[in-house]
């Protein structure tokens, strides 16, 4: 499958971006004729999740039904607030709607979930590329045989068989399509904040078992690949293990050799009610399905797949399903794409500590203003995005 592409033109009128792009791209969301228009009131049983406001008023948002919401987090509150994290990489706080404007603040993240409109405000600009958000490029013909052969044996070692449906053999699947290449990783890795104990300093390979896991087709080209599915990894920022409903429970003894990890969940979950309700689908993908690895692996040795690649992935994921006005995302990704990073050796005091600090100072470098929609009274102040 070709790898889709965007290049930028200009028009009489207005800046604007072409894609070029095959049929099994998802052109519907990146069409250059594509408007952002007036946010509506939510339908009923939905609610709005705004990340992004315009100056001339438009808003970038996510539409999301309350059935999921409820079916993938106890609480739903802090998964909107999840959602926003992982979306837009920098915590933030999660502020009720008034006049179409960021109000005040939800302090109880444990309390109720209102069909109403969420803001997801941020001291800063940062977004997810767009490049990621479009549907996952298969492998190319500069995929060498060699690679693919030896990045299965790394994650058999660790697996051992798929991890959802514990089926021997599958599919060595990427988190980040092999197409994207090792600069594109490094790229994602330097400008995007994680965690201190998510050490990604000597993740440099696409085929880094840190970057993929094994899957039975069902499970990664019914929903894993086209973006109907996530895998959510708890505990992290926002969530703990407990916020997400208990696993499905497996109708088959698990395999010799396996277990679920004692210290974390990394957790299947839909993010379309129509594949999650049907019944041949949940019979071999449930929701709530956590993933089993070798015991030998547990619980140090062979490295888990990556934290941030698997937010970036589930952030990348909502948008394809819920994201409402992404053509702003699209204006954004363009304005604002971070520079091509350098190697390591050029800056060789560079922490991970530092990448928060290093993404302020390119905006403000670049002169941007917070956007608007992040104060109580609706003010320019803190950004959405």
């Amino acid at each position: 499958m070709s790898q889709a592409t965007l290049i930028p033109r200009k028009a009489k009128s207005t800046d604007q971006l072409d894609l070029q792009a095959n049929s099994n791209e998802d052109t519907h969301m990146l069409s250059p004729l594509e408007v952002a228009t007036p946010r509506p009131p939510p339908p009923a049983e939905h609610v709005h999740l705004v990340l992004h406001t315009k100056v001339d008023g438009t808003q970038f948002y996510l539409e999301i039904p309350v059935s999921l919401i409820t079916a993938n987090c106890l609480k739903p509150l802090k998964y909107l607030k999840y959602l926003g994290w992982c979306i837009l990489a920098i915590e933030g706080v999660l502020r009720l709607e008034r006049n179409n404007h960021a109000a005040e603040e939800v302090q109880d993240l444990n309390g109720q979930l209102l069909e109403t409109t969420y803001f997801y405000s941020l001291p800063n600009n940062v977004t997810v590329d767009l490049n990621v958000i479009k549907g996952r490029t298969g492998s190319t013909s500069s995929e060498s045989s060699e690679s693919r052969t030896q990045f299965r044996k790394d994650l058999l070692a660790r697996d051992g068989r798929c991890i959802f449906t514990q089926f021997p053999g599958g599919d060595a699947v990427h988190i980040i399509p092999y197409a994207r290449g090792d600069q594109w990783l490094q790229l994602l890795i330097n400008n995007r904040p994680h965690e201190d104990e998510d050490d990604m300093d000597d993740l440099k390979s696409i085929c880094d078992i840190r970057n993929g896991f094994i899957l039975t087709g069902s499970v990664h080209k019914s929903g894993f690949d086209p973006r109907l599915a996530a895998i959510l990894k708890t505990p992290n920022r926002i969530l703990q293990m407990a916020d997400i409903p208990p696993r499905h429970h497996r109708r088959h003894v698990l395999a010799p050799n396996t277990c679920y990890p004692s210290d974390a969940r990394f957790t299947y979950q839909w993010l379309d009610y129509g594949m999650m309700t049907d019944p041949a689908v949940a019979h071999f993908t449930p929701n709530n399905n956590d993933a089993t690895f070798l015991i030998e692996t547990e619980p140090a040795g062979l490295p888990k797949p990556s934290d941030l690649l698997l937010h970036y992935n589930y952030g990348a994921a909502a948008v394809k399903r819920w994201g409402r006005n992404t053509i702003i995302l699209q204006e954004t990704a363009r304005a604002r794409r971070p520079p091509q990073p350098m190697p390591a050796s050029i800056h060789p005091g560079y922490k991970k500590s530092d990448r928060t600090v290093a993404i302020e100072k390119r905006v403000r470098a670049r002169g941007e203003r917070p956007n608007e929609g992040a104060g109580p009274s609706g003010a320019q102040g803190g950004g959405n995005r």
